[in-house]
């Protein structure tokens, strides 16, 4: 289990990185702000949520912060298409990041599926 933790955990911290690197070229008035925040907020919480299933103490535990991280990741889609949407930031940036968090969305949830079968 942790070299998947490990490579998923490596992917989120590039991809953050790019999110907070692509936040920095938005607009500053209120809307680029918000925007911004809620970017650099919801995709460090993957992250953050997988550290958390790491050090979970029960398999249950593990399943639920992979959850919470699955969910952050569907959350940063979603403020990556408000923005694309939007006009805010580079278009050819926010494309790339969509992608790639479209794919850690994936990781995620065929792993917490894999999970949640043979925990049944």
């Amino acid at each position: 289990m942790k070299n998947y933790e490990n490579d998923i955990l490596e992917r989120v911290v590039k991809f953050v990185g790019n999110v907070i690197e692509f936040t920095r070229s938005f607009s500053k008035d209120p809307a680029g702000y918000s925007v911004a925040k809620q970017l650099v907020d919801s995709s460090g919480s993957i992250g953050a949520n997988i550290v958390e299933a790491r050090n979970a103490r029960t398999r249950k535990e593990f399943i639920s912060s992979l959850g919470i991280s699955f969910k952050e990741a569907k959350e940063t889609k979603y403020w990556l298409e408000i923005a694309g949407k939007s006009a805010i930031g580079d278009r050819s940036k926010n494309i790339d990041l969509y992608k790639e968090c479209d794919e850690i969305c994936k990781i995620l949830g065929k792993s917490i599926g894999k999970l949640r079968s043979i925990n049944n």
